[in-house]
């Protein structure tokens, strides 16, 4: 029972701490783009909708994980984008293709530097962060 509780503890403030760091309607480009620039970190886009279940299961089972959460505030700002109630930054209009999730890693200079469709295990989300720390 302790372990029950202690186990949906971490989850919860997981999952707390996780959601501080994702926006998801109102960003501000330029405020990201200090931000980058002055942590020198890369941003990471998540691209979601309401009906996306595939989203959902990177919501409730990758990112709250610990290994994934600390790789990402660590190493990226870290920018949640439901296309059904915002519109996406930085240009990816111009490069998304209407699937989601979508995952876009962005330099400092606002250029795309991977793009990645569709939901991931955890392991394999993890190889796909620090595929993009090294760029």
């Amino acid at each position: 029972m302790i372990l029950r509780l202690l186990i949906f503890f971490i989850f919860l403030f997981t999952s707390n701490l996780l959601a501080e760091n994702i926006s998801k309607n109102n960003y501000d480009e330029n405020k990201i783009l200090k931000e980058v620039k002055k942590s020198d970190k890369k941003i990471l886009v998540f691209i979601s909708r309401d009906d996306c279940p595939y989203c959902e299961i990177m919501k409730e089972k990758v990112f709250p994980t610990v290994e994934v959460k600390n790789i990402i505030d660590n190493n990226f700002i870290f920018l949640e984008v439901n296309i059904d109630h915002a519109s996406l930054p930085f240009g990816l209009d111009k490069n998304f293709q209407g699937m989601t999730p979508t995952f876009y890693f962005i330099s400092k200079n606002k250029k795309i530097l991977n793009r990645y469709l569709g939901a991931w295990t955890k392991k394999d989300f993890i190889f796909i962060l620090n595929e993009n720390i090294k760029k």
